[in-house]
């Protein structure tokens, strides 16, 4: 059988449509603020989107570049330019639902500052997990801003799926 990229698709899209459920939620200054110099919520989804991106507009070439990526765009600050930006990619994302996990795929990536990108063997499969882990990751960043800022925040949000279950397996409990 051969496995398909479905399920890590849907998951990413929804943990995507999550992320933006509760961004949607900010006013302007809470989704630009930088409490104490850290990134600002809009920045975060930049960062965010701009992983998915790369992996999505790396299938037709074979090529998924993480150093491609703009910074100061207006995705950053701009609530309507963010939601333009999710809602651009998320289809884009649900079409690599029917590839396969094993299609192959190089990465670009920088390991040093100083030093080039490096290009290294990988697969769809694998950099769509990569995307859904790092998506939790700033999640679990952005809930920090967001309490600094005073966005409610959905505790699941930032958590990855294992650790998900594990709060509601012990929650269960007698």
């Amino acid at each position: 059988m051969i496995a398909r990229c479905e399920a890590s698709v849907v998951a990413l899209a929804a943990r995507l449509e999550a992320l933006w459920a509760a961004l949607a939620r900010a006013t302007p200054a809470q989704f630009q603020a930088r409490p104490g110099g850290a990134s600002s919520l809009g920045a975060h989804l930049r960062h965010v989107l701009d992983c998915v991106q790369a992996i999505v507009d790396g299938v037709a070439g074979g090529v998924v570049d993480y150093e491609e990526r703009a910074r100061g765009v207006p995705e950053e600050t701009d609530l309507e330019a963010a939601r333009g930006r999710v809602a651009a990619l998320l289809p884009r994302l649900l079409r690599l639902s029917q590839e396969t996990a094993d299609f192959p795929l190089a990465i670009r990536t920088l390991l040093d500052p100083d030093g080039s990108p490096v290009e290294l063997q990988s697969t769809l499969g694998r950099e769509l997990a990569h995307a859904l882990s790092h998506t939790v990751h700033h999640a679990a960043l952005m809930h920090r801003v967001g309490e600094a800022v005073a966005l409610p925040w959905a505790i699941e949000l930032d958590m990855a799926p294992g650790t998900a279950r594990f709060h509601r397996a012990e929650a269960a409990r007698p």
